[in-house]
């Protein structure tokens, strides 16, 4: 799985929780402006 979040304090604190529950293989910090502007490409795997 991979994780997408804010690039900020929020974001890294969510990570750590998220990946003591689920195997994390990859995690993304983006700016939210980057998926509103297709920058990023959410697959059902996020």
């Amino acid at each position: 799985m991979r994780l997408v979040t804010r690039a900020d304090l929020d974001g890294l604190t969510a990570s750590v929780l998220i990946s003591e529950m689920e195997e994390i293989e990859e995690i993304l910090l983006v700016h939210p402006q980057d998926i509103t502007d297709n920058k990023i490409e959410i697959t059902a795997d996020d």
